[in-house]
């Protein structure tokens, strides 16, 4: 069923518990997921880390690779389990989401899909509200992860435009050896990190990046690279 977001309200939700789960549906037919600077050394570990243009000047987000063909999760499979050892922050997120207040614009509260089977008036889970219509705790600690998440992906976006103004990405494209044939599996259509031109930096520019703690995130994304070849191992692996 098509996810249908709306703004949690503390009189029309006030019975509504969020149940556990470890379900992974809602991104089994995605091959990307939006990334902040903030994960970048984690991710590298397990997935390959590139940046897609915006359509705006200069305009470049951040993705995990899930997958080498679109509607392909090579980490979700058919039971809608994980099978990773990190999840990006934007795949934990679901089943809420971020929306304007609609008393005060200013603010920011929690929408939630109200298609998802993880919500429940009856069954057991987490309460949203208190029974004064108050947020809870698990409401509260919700909101204030995804707050966080999304001032980070704003973070990144800027942190890629000035990376760009400086003409340090670079169009990319890797070309995958499939067992028992001959012509390589070739994707392209993405950015990385320029590591010719990193090294072309002024002392005082590289120095700048140093101080704002950004190197160990470009060489993250570089080494991430290596992880394209995971990927091929699972998408070629024989069923």
């Amino acid at each position: 069923m098509k996810p249908n977001f709306i703004t949690l309200d503390s009189e029309k939700h006030k019975s509504l518990k969020l149940a556990d789960g470890n379900s992974y549906s809602q991104i089994k037919d995605e091959n990307l997921a939006p990334l902040t600077i903030h994960e970048f050394v984690r991710v590298s570990a397990n997935m390959p880390i590139v940046f897609i243009p915006t359509g705006q000047e200069n305009g470049f987000r951040a993705v995990a690779m899930m997958g080498l063909a679109q509607e392909e999760n090579l980490f979700v499979g058919e039971d809608s389990v994980w099978d990773g050892i990190i999840v990006p922050e934007s795949a934990t997120i679901y089943p809420f989401g971020l929306a304007n207040d609609e008393k005060d614009k200013t603010k920011a509260v929690l929408s939630f899909d109200e298609n998802s089977d993880r919500f429940t008036e009856d069954g057991e889970g987490r309460a949203l509200f208190n029974d004064d219509g108050t947020l809870t705790e698990f409401h509260n600690d919700a909101l204030t992860f995804i707050r966080q998440h999304w001032e980070n992906m704003q973070m990144t976006m800027a942190v890629l435009k000035q990376f760009a103004e400086q003409g340090l990405l670079k169009p990319f494209g890797v070309a995958l050896n499939r067992p028992g044939e001959t012509e390589p599996y070739t994707i392209d259509g993405f950015h990385i990190m320029d590591e010719d031109k990193l090294q072309e930096l002024s002392t005082e520019d590289f120095d700048t990046l140093r101080k704002r703690g950004l190197l160990p995130a470009i060489y993250a994304q570089l080494t991430s690279m290596q992880q394209f070849n995971a990927l091929a191992r699972r998408k070629f692996a024989p069923k």
